[in-house]
């Protein structure tokens, strides 16, 4: 049986080490016109977990980082996986895409959280309404010469 490394060499082609965007994309078996695109995007945005390199105008991927990663991706997701880093001239830029990004998300995560928040606070006081009306008027039944306290008698 062939490893993953020498099944992407027969792809590429006899004596060739590395893979271009579109044999890469055939390597993954990604599919779709946009799926060369994609790659680019994520490449530009430092957020494409395989490491490549340019050669001109083409950007090139090793077979062997592209088989290492496709054999460690049989695992599954896991909260410790390795922060995507991005590097302007050896320094470190940013750690899991932009700060003007993580600051949007903080933001529309603070967003959703105060409309969780509210949806929340409208259904508990709607709800404990309706349990302590129908807890009055349990009440009321039971006892009809008990004087009502400060609420409005509902009409039976």
């Amino acid at each position: 049986m062939k490893t993953t490394e020498e099944r992407l060499e027969e792809l590429a082609g006899p004596g060739v080490v590395v893979l271009t965007i579109p044999q890469l994309v055939k390597a993954i078996g990604l599919n779709g016109s946009g799926a060369v695109q994609s790659i680019r995007n994520r490449v530009a945005a430092g957020t494409f977990p395989i490491p490549s390199r340019k050669n001109g105008k083409a950007r090139i991927f090793s077979i062997r980082l592209v088989a290492e990663w496709l054999d460690g991706n049989d695992e599954p997701d896991s909260d410790d996986a390795p922060a995507v880093r991005r590097y302007k001239d050896g320094a470190l830029v940013s750690v899991n895409g932009s700060p003007v990004r993580q600051k949007r998300m903080a933001y529309v995560a603070a967003a959703y959280a105060r409309l969780l928040t509210d949806a929340l606070d409208d259904w508990l006081r709607d709800h404990q309404a309706s349990v302590a009306a129908a807890l009055g008027d349990a009440i009321d039944e039971a006892v009809p010469d008990l004087p009502s306290y400060g609420r409005k008698r509902s009409t039976p």
